[in-house]
Parts: structure tokens; sequence; C-alpha cells
């Protein structure tokens, strides 16, 4: 490792520590102090309102939130693996944080790949790390945050040294990454390109009141517009049930509603302008003109009527406020055209036994979350039907 030295930035901790840390039990308690520490060192910077999705993960890791966490799981005789080897992802800025918690609560040492993209909440969140750090000393071998470039050698060596590996990241970065061996013993997590939607009763919608109606565009910027669309569990394409005249109704009225909080709250880059163009002319060639119509409502949403939903509707790509639309009956039309790669499904007034009757009845491979429309963000211990606590800790068995 001493060979690779001059081609690793390190904004935390040090490889050589971090390798030889020793298991800790899940929930150590050390771990819940640091992460309550850090969680009040983010939360005194003064914009941080401005980042929602770094006040969310600050929230989620206050200590009476991590002993209700803890409450959930049985916890004895259950240790974590050792060191975890993380690949974080350029796009979306706290992710590496995320990765990073639900690791040591598991009770593991963990080197993390940081993205070389800039971001003022990576920034926050490595200076509140350090500054907690300060404070328990002994968890610094536990936290190494690195960067480095696209050099396989450093990939490849801390990959035969890792207990585990944890790729963040699209199906082409998963595949660069699996170039690199782990050694016989380790394991590894994969989150891959997804695709996630969002369902809406057409009729509850128009009759739900005013103020309703106004959550439901907060909510639903907070799941697309926050991650610029590129969180895997952001919502792409709105589907409306029941009666074709109150659903276009509905929708007119959603998407009026969602220009105006997006004007309010969202930066759109001239480049994001472009690539929806270049989206939209992509799709209207390759599907049947006849049934597509654009909608803009103005340059900050716009709206694809994709007629029905088809199984390969997870092929088209939509960031920066693009969205797919479709208009369908009922909830089975759009469960029986899920794919394994369908992960979140958001909704507004649908029942979700029927929707998990339906999934159970088909027998579809995707869809791994059901939430209301705003809670598609919110930060778990369980991922795409994973359990972080149990998939990265391991079980002493006493008889």
């Amino acid at each position: 490792m001493i060979l690779m030295q001059q081609n690793i930035e390190y904004m935390i901790g040090s490889m050589e520590e971090t390798v030889h840390a020793k298991p800790l039990p899940v929930f150590d308690r050390n771990v819940i102090e640091l992460l309550d520490d850090v969680s009040k060192e983010i939360l005194k910077i003064r914009n941080v309102r401005e980042f929602e999705d770094l006040v969310s993960i600050a929230f989620w890791i206050r200590k009476a939130s991590l002993i209700k966490m803890k409450q959930q799981y049985e916890t004895k005789d259950r240790l974590g693996y050792g060191l975890m080897f993380h690949i974080t992802p350029s796009n979306i800025p706290v992710q590496f944080l995320y990765s990073l918690v639900v690791s040591l609560l598991a009770g593991n040492a963990n080197i993390i790949r940081m993205s070389q993209k800039e971001f003022e909440q990576g920034r926050i969140i490595c200076e509140a790390l350090r500054k907690s750090l300060e404070k328990y000393p002994s968890m610094l071998p536990y936290v190494c945050l690195l960067r480095y470039g696209h050099d396989k050698e450093i990939t490849d060596e801390l990959s035969l040294k890792c207990d585990g590996r944890i790729v963040w990241g699209g199906d082409a970065t998963i595949s660069k990454i699996r170039e690199s061996p782990l050694s016989a013993r380790a394991f590894e997590l994969t989150f891959a390109d997804r695709f996630s939607l969002c369902i809406i009763n057409g009729q509850k919608y128009l009759e739900a009141p005013s103020d309703t109606k106004e959550i439901l565009a907060h909510g639903f910027y907070t799941d697309t517009f926050f991650s610029d669309q590129n969180a895997c569990n952001s919502p792409r394409m709105v589907v409306w049930i029941g009666e074709k005249e109150s659903c276009r109704n509905a929708a007119e009225i959603f998407w009026n509603l969602e220009k105006e909080v997006v004007e309010q709250k969202y930066a759109l880059e001239q480049i994001s302008g472009v690539n929806k163009l270049l989206q939209e002319c992509t799709i209207a060639i390759e599907m049947d003109a006849k049934r597509d119509r654009k909608n803009s409502y103005g340059n900050y949403v716009n709206v694809v009527n994709v007629g029905e939903v088809s199984p390969n509707i997870s092929d088209c790509k939509g960031n920066g406020g693009l969205f797919f639309q479709a208009f369908v009956e009922n909830v089975r039309d759009i469960i029986k055209c899920v794919q394994k790669d369908w992960q979140t499904l958001s909704y507004y007034g649908v029942c979700t036994t029927e929707i998990l009757c339906a999934i159970r009845e088909t027998g579809v491979k995707g869809i791994d979350r059901i939430v209301p429309i705003g809670q598609s963000m919110p930060p778990s211990l369980q991922w795409e039907g994973i359990d972080f606590i149990y998939s990265l800790s391991r079980h002493i068995h006493v008889l």
C-alpha cells in the first residue's frame, strides 16, 4: 500500500490503521455516541437547512433515533465482519455518509472511496466527522475517507484486503469494480441502476383538500428534484389510476402545483435543459409517436405521455424535471409490467394491501419499497430488500 499513497487523497483517517481495526458489537455504544455528535455538529451549521438531504440524515443519526433502531434488533452475540470497502456514487452528495453509518452500526471498520466531485454537503460532513472523531479518538480507526481516480491497482488491493465490498453506482460501475477480485471469504453488496415510479388515484386526488395537494407537491419535490432524479428511489414516472377524464383533470392540477414549487426551490442549469430536450427527442423517436404528447409546464417540469405502462419503460431515462406519465384503470395494469430493476413505488389514494396482493399474485421480481409520496428519500436500515445490520454483521451461534 505504501506504493499507492501518492495517488490517494485522504479526507479523514489512515488506511493503515483502518485495515487492522477489530470488529465491534452491532450498535456499539461508542458508535452511537460518535454518530450523535456528528449529528449535532452538522445541525450547528448556519446554512444547513438549505440541504434537506443533509438535515434528514443528521436527524436520523441522533442518539434517540439510533437507540430506537437498536430496539428493533436482536443484538446479542452479533459482531461486525471486519473491514468494509465502499465505492460511493458521484451524483448523491450524502450517500457516502449513509453507507458509513449503516456499516458502523453493524460493527465494521470502513474505507470509503468518495467521489472526486465537490459538494457542499460533502465538505460539511467531513468537517463534522473530523470534529467528532477528535472527541472520540478510539473510533478514528473505523473511519477512513479517501479519494483516488480510476486506478485499478488501488481498487485491486483494497478489494483483496476487505471482508466485504459495498458498491453504489450504475450497472457499468459495478461491472468495472468486479474486475477487481475479492478474497475467498469476502462478500459483496451492489446497488445498481433502478427505476422508481409514483402512482396516484385520480379521483381521490381531486377530492383532496387544497392543503393536502400542496403537501403532496412539496413531498413530490423532495422525492425527485432534490436529488435531481439521480437517486434510484426518485420517481421518473407518474401513473394515474381510475377513470381517464378524472385522471387527466387531476394530472393538470398536480403538475401546475408542482411547477409552482419547483420554480420557488429549484435552480435549473442550462445543461439540464439541453439534456431534457435530447431525452424527449430520443423518446419520441423510439416510442409510438401517435401516443406521445409532450406537456411543458415552463422550463422546469416536462411531462411525456407514454400512453400506457410497459415493461421497457425503465429504459427511458429522465432527470432535471423530465417525467413520464400514463393513465390506467387499476393497480394490476401497473404491477403486471414490473421488472426486476423497479425499486420504489410511492403512492397517494391507493390501498397498499391492493398493491401487495397484486405483487404476490403476479410474482414479479421488482418493487422493494412502497411509501407515501414524500417518503421515498428518508434513510433506513433496510434498502432494496436488504437489512444492513444483519447483512453486514455475523451472528455467533452458541449451542
